[in-house]
């Protein structure tokens, strides 16, 4: 017919490609910032990686190749796994361009990244 090639998907086609994203994100958040925050055991302590990594993943997905060449947020992720301190990383998400266009989804995020947290 006349109907435009990929206006319409089913939901499995378009789960398959949900999934294909999030394969992407994690990809970009390991060659940005490495697999130290990836875990999949049950141990509480490992409770805060496990967030702040979803969060990591969860603005690869939304940023891209953003998260490459950021010169504020991808810097203080940086840091702040080294150092141990995610105080200033929501201070660059909250003054950044990306959260104005976002909104509450970036206080999510820089909160989730900040305490180790699920919100």
């Amino acid at each position: 017919g006349t109907e435009k090639r990929m206006s319409k998907i089913t939901k499995r086609e378009a789960m398959a490609l949900l999934e294909v994203d999030i394969e992407d994100a994690k990809s970009l958040v390991a060659v940005v910032f490495g697999d130290r925050l990836k875990c999949d055991c049950t141990h509480l302590w490992c409770e805060p990686d496990r967030v702040r990594y979803r969060a990591l993943v969860n603005m690869a997905f939304n940023r891209g190749g953003h998260m490459k060449s950021s010169t504020t947020i991808t810097p203080a992720i940086k840091k702040a796994l080294v150092d141990g301190d995610w105080k200033p990383v929501t201070e660059a998400i909250i003054t950044s361009p990306w959260a104005k266009q976002i909104g509450k989804r970036a206080e999510r995020l820089a909160k989730m990244l900040e305490t180790g947290e699920a919100v």
